[in-house]
């Protein structure tokens, strides 16, 4: 299945979930950047979510919150649909501190 997988350009770990719900994520708190998205699905290592929020780019470190529990992730990607943008995040494991640095 792994070589599968390479072969087609699939380079997630975990099996991804439909989600309905909200996140709330914020960046870069001096300047007050935060935002509400709509979750679309989750997994393991991270989730996809709905927002209006181009400016969120590769690499940037978020502050999460997602059913109630605070964490941080990483935008993975952002994607512009017209008025839709949607992003894919990675959480952070072992992160209790969820104040994010710019």
């Amino acid at each position: 299945m792994r070589a599968v997988k390479a072969a087609i350009g699939e380079r997630r770990k975990h099996e991804r979930r439909r989600s309905i719900g909200s996140v709330y994520f914020w960046w870069d708190e001096a300047a007050g950047r935060e935002a509400r998205g709509t979750l679309l699905d989750e997994s393991e290592g991270g989730f996809r979510a709905r927002h209006h929020c181009p400016g969120l780019s590769a690499g940037q470190l978020v502050g999460v919150r997602l059913g109630g529990v605070e964490s941080r992730a990483r935008v993975a990607w952002t994607r512009v649909m017209g008025d839709a943008v949607e992003s894919g995040f990675m959480l952070l494991s072992g992160e209790a501190d969820c104040g994010v640095p710019d």
